[in-house]
């Protein structure tokens, strides 16, 4: 199973460098980007609400927590429900 995890890292590490090349990532992403972490994603978004307290602007915030969301994930039926 050592080799798959090795290969997964990899194969990450050049996806990740390839969409960052290309751009493809929305500013807003965080969490697995260089530079960018779960903490920088969350003042980030802080400082936003700060910024629309300031000018009186009335935000809506929804938190969701999906620690694990793939490791529970019980593929079977995901790809039974994708045929």
């Amino acid at each position: 199973m050592g080799g798959l995890v090795l290969m997964v890292k990899i194969v990450k590490k050049y996806v990740v460098v390839h969409l960052e090349k290309n751009k493809a990532f929305n500013d807003g992403q965080h969490g697995f980007r260089t530079g960018r972490s779960c903490l920088s994603q969350l003042l980030e978004h802080y400082q936003t609400l700060l910024e629309y307290r300031k000018k009186d602007i009335i935000a809506h915030v929804i938190y969701t927590h999906f620690a694990k969301a793939f490791d529970k994930t019980d593929y079977n039926k995901v790809l039974y429900s994708a045929n």
